[in-house]
């Protein structure tokens, strides 16, 4: 026979088997059994991941998800970084929310893959939450072919710059307050300044 368990407390139980029936007028009842059993959560958490957003990453990385199991409640969730197998706990936020910031060094920019478990009390584990990020630290490098600062020159100089950067955005330059394109040549007796700017797509 089968029976409804979904509205009881996980745990150890002794199950009970009776017959009744009605014999000339009275109800009569017997024992035909017991057995004891225990109801197990055999379902994993649900996860949601929240931050970071897929792409382009400009700072400290901050991994939030969303963690629920209904039964024997979320033990812990953790973040695997790039496939390896260190674990880094992500911590109860009081928005109920599991939060961490992963300390990711200069050195580390580039392509980064996130992957986001959960583990309840029964040790039953979630399908990770993926994302993928692309961490951008550091501005753009600018580098300029020009005569030196305050030097002086006889003859027209062609000056030509590069800005470099993963995720480069916008770049400016202007001689003299007017706009400049690399490779033009300066002939014009003079001083003249010469400033660069270059931005990444963070801003930088």
């Amino acid at each position: 026979t089968a029976f409804a368990t979904d509205t009881l407390p996980l745990g150890a139980y002794l199950v009970t088997l009776t017959a009744t029936g009605e014999y000339f007028g009275q109800i009569l009842a017997e024992q035909l059994g017991t057995a004891p059993c225990s109801l197990s959560d055999l379902t994993p958490p649900l996860v949601s991941l929240l931050l970071p957003a897929p792409g382009l990453a400009c700072g400290p990385v901050e991994v939030r998800v969303q963690a629920n199991d209904l039964s024997s409640g979320v033990d812990r969730v953790f973040v695997l970084v790039d496939g390896e197998p260190a674990e880094i706990a992500l911590v109860p936020a009081p928005d109920g929310s599991y939060a961490i910031t992963l300390p990711f060094p200069a050195g580390e920019e580039g392509l980064h893959h996130l992957a986001i478990v959960a583990v309840d009390a029964e040790g039953n584990a979630s399908l990770p939450s993926e994302v993928d990020i692309a961490l951008d630290l550091s501005p753009p490098e600018i580098t300029v072919n020009a005569p030196a600062e305050a030097s002086c020159t006889a003859t027209a100089q062609a000056i030509t710059f590069v800005a470099t950067d993963a995720h480069l955005g916008e770049v400016t330059a202007t001689l003299d307050g007017q706009p400049f394109g690399s490779g033009t040549t300066v002939s014009d007796e003079g001083s003249h300044e010469l400033i660069i700017t270059a931005t990444d797509d963070c801003g930088r």
